[in-house]
């Protein structure tokens, strides 16, 4: 693992950054392909659902399949062991105190003229929540997803993630949606399930708003939807940039850049930027160590090697 890095100023930091962090454009291929699965939700609602799910995630499901069972919720939770459930109780108090914390309030007053000015906050009656699943199934997006629609007050939150080989959802991401009190639960992924948000179908009443990150096709898909329904953003290729000072541990800066190379598009963004020289040879040697106990070790030594970069900032 041999990455770029700036260890001394240079003229070609600026033309180099701009190369390295250019916007990606959707390929004009994932473009047409998300437009024709929309419109074939629109038009075909569960019917298109279903032979989406087979044509993409080669899983054969029944319209009664669509729906996760509030007893495979309850199992999955009973399943969970007690380090795990302690780990997503621990992340979801962290995330509730954050956004407890940030809850804009009510506000009125009189101007002027007279007239009565002020805003006044109110729920998003029902969202949808996508939890990208598969081969890495993100418990942390059903925490800080769902923790921040409960916070809210939303009354409605519809949850879909892809499902597995046989059909089955991970059962730790069950688990913490049954923790935090979710119900409804679909078994769809892809632009598929953000076409049935947004249009809505048989089995999935429409969503006003969605939330949530996912492959290159869920992100145009939510990219074409908007305006039909809300959408949080547009997240990814994931990027982050870890910000050291003398005081960081390598070991969590170390951690903190593996957590989002591990996304594994091969696209992601992962940015050093520290102020004590020695630190850099102390985080490299972390990341080689650290990346051998990893599942994706593969594609998480890809993004390193085409899109981690580190540049030594003596004064921030």
């Amino acid at each position: 693992m041999n990455p770029p890095s700036f260890l001394t100023d240079s003229d070609e930091l600026l033309s180099y950054l701009q190369d390295f962090a250019s916007v990606s454009v959707p390929d004009a291929q994932i473009v047409a392909t998300v437009s024709e699965i929309l419109a074939d939700l629109k038009q075909n609602g569960d019917k298109a659902l279903l032979e989406r799910t087979m044509l993409y995630d080669e899983v054969s499901l029944s319209p009664e399949d669509i729906s996760v069972a509030a007893s495979d919720l309850e199992k999955a939770e009973s399943s969970l062991s007690s380090e795990e459930r302690s780990s997503i109780e621990e992340a979801i108090e962290n995330v509730r105190f954050f956004h407890e914390k940030s809850i804009p309030s009510d506000w009125a007053a009189r101007n002027d003229h007279g007239g009565e000015v002020g805003e006044k906050y109110f729920p998003i009656r029902r969202v949808g929540i996508y939890v990208p699943g598969g081969s890495v199934p993100l418990v942390s997006t059903v925490i800080m997803t769902v923790t921040l629609a409960k916070v809210a007050g939303v009354p409605e939150i519809a949850v879909v993630t892809p499902p597995g080989p046989g059909g089955e959802v991970a059962l730790p991401l069950l688990g913490a949606l049954n923790m935090l009190g979710v119900t409804e639960v679909y078994r769809v992924g892809g632009a598929q399930a953000i076409g049935a948000l947004a249009h809505g179908t048989d089995s999935i009443p429409a969503v006003d708003k969605i939330f949530g990150p996912g492959n290159a096709y869920v992100n145009e898909a939510k990219r074409q939807a908007f305006g039909l329904v809300g959408i949080d953003l547009l997240p990814g290729p994931s990027e982050v940039m870890v910000v050291a000072d003398e005081t960081a541990s390598p070991i969590y800066v170390a951690a903190a850049l593996l957590a989002q190379a591990e996304h594994g598009s091969g696209k992601e963004k992962v940015y050093l930027l520290f102020t004590k020289e020695e630190l850099h040879g102390e985080v490299m040697a972390q990341l080689e160590a650290q990346v051998q106990a990893l599942s994706h070790r593969e594609s998480i030594e890809n993004v390193l090697s085409k899109g981690f970069l580190s540049i030594f900032l003596p004064d921030l």
